[in-house]
């Protein structure tokens, strides 16, 4: 099952955060988005916040991000050790984790283009993240100089998977609404 880490922390502070879950976590995680992030005021601010010692007050006016890590695996001890190392050096305002029930088409993209220079692709489903490619096989290790890319091949991807297809099978899927 995968995992999701949402860190809640200052603008100043996403460099090392990133670098410090990175550092911690780095084979396990397939996806990250940073976004900014404000205190929502509909909400009761001392219930938003999973750490005592953090008052949001003193953040409504302050620059912030959300981190969202997806990850292969979290464990609950792992999760405790990351979040007690990030609170040791930087301001974290909130932070969970839990499973990742579903991929986006943007955490999708960015999974497989790990795997594939993605030439061109079509939306089938968006909601349930089902799309087709043309795409090349990126090297597990390349060689400087050389163009190691496979021919190009299409495929059939949903979610976090990928099926290399026949192009009549990519051609009649997409005449369908």
């Amino acid at each position: 099952m995968y995992q999701q880490l949402v860190v809640v922390t200052q603008l100043a502070d996403v460099e090392g955060v990133l670098g410090k879950i990175r550092e911690h976590s780095r084979p396990e995680i397939f996806s990250i988005h940073v976004k900014e992030y404000q205190i929502d005021n509909r909400f009761s601010l001392p219930q938003r916040s999973g750490f005592e010692d953090i008052d949001l007050d003193d953040y409504r006016d302050v620059p912030l991000c959300r981190i969202e890590v997806g990850m292969t695996t979290l464990a609950q001890y792992s999760y405790e050790a990351l979040l007690s190392l990030l609170k040791g050096v930087h301001v974290i305002i909130d932070a969970f984790h839990g499973p990742l029930l579903a991929p986006t088409l943007e955490t999708s993209l960015e999974v497989q283009q790990k795997h594939w220079k993605i030439l061109e692709y079509h939306v089938l489903n968006e909601e349930r993240c089902i799309w087709i490619a043309k795409a090349k096989r990126v090297p597990l290790f390349p060689t400087p100089g050389r163009n190691q890319q496979g021919p190009v091949q299409t495929l059939l991807v949903t979610g976090w998977q990928c099926l290399a297809i026949d192009e009549d099978i990519a051609k009649s899927l997409l005449q369908f609404p």
